[in-house]
């Protein structure tokens, strides 16, 4: 990762397993190591709650120098050019009005941090005051078994069979979401046909 040279990391939750002890998870070496290269922003997702310890969580990547961002607001600077990061809590639909100083980045670039794919149509209501231009999600482990040739996946966590949302680039209402497959397992041990997956992805100025 770091020989691409990237402005920032993004992570979309379940750094962890909900069986995980924190203290000896080397989160908190992850969280040194990702930070040391760069900008590095992380939102919850079902497993850091469903583990008990979110609280330890978040002091952890905090400590270690990443930026947690559910519900939060922040501001990337670079060339003069500004982008706004924001954050959303895992298990929370988007609604712009729980973001204090939302209207602030009204008319800015908009990258949202959101662990659960399924909730996309809330990311890109027409009824938002403000939307995110880009949605980074994960949750779906790719669907966990892969049909061949085709961009769809058996099963995913709160979509169910064939689920719609489950690996690469989507779009609703201008707003694009790209869904990671991540790194590991969970419930289900065995991944077919899907392999682990790190997007890097680069941004283009259109102006």
């Amino acid at each position: 990762m770091k020989n691409q040279n990237p402005d920032f990391i993004l992570l979309t939750g379940d750094l962890i397993d909900r069986s995980t002890t924190i203290s000896t998870s080397e989160l908190g070496v992850l969280a040194e190591g990702l930070s040391k290269i760069t900008t590095t922003f992380a939102v919850t997702g079902n497993h850091e709650f469903d583990n008990g310890h979110v609280d330890e969580w978040k002091r952890v990547l905090t400590s270690n120098g990443a930026i947690v961002l559910d519900n939060r607001i922040k501001i990337y600077e670079k060339n003069n050019k500004s982008i706004a990061f924001i954050g959303l809590k895992d298990g929370q639909e988007y609604n712009p009005e729980s973001f204090k100083d939302i209207y602030q980045i009204k008319g800015m670039p908009v990258i949202m941090l959101a662990h659960r794919p399924e909730l996309f149509e809330t990311y890109s209501s027409l009824f938002n005051s403000v939307n995110p231009n880009l949605v980074f999600a994960g949750h779906a482990h790719g669907g966990q078994f892969r049909i061949p040739f085709t961009n769809q996946g058996i099963i995913a966590p709160d979509q169910g069979f064939f689920p719609e949302f489950t690996s690469g680039i989507y779009t609703r209402n201008n707003v694009y979401m790209i869904v990671s497959r991540g790194l590991g397992n969970s419930i289900i041990p065995i991944r077919i046909n899907n392999r682990p997956h790190l997007p890097i992805v680069e941004l283009v100025n259109q102006e």
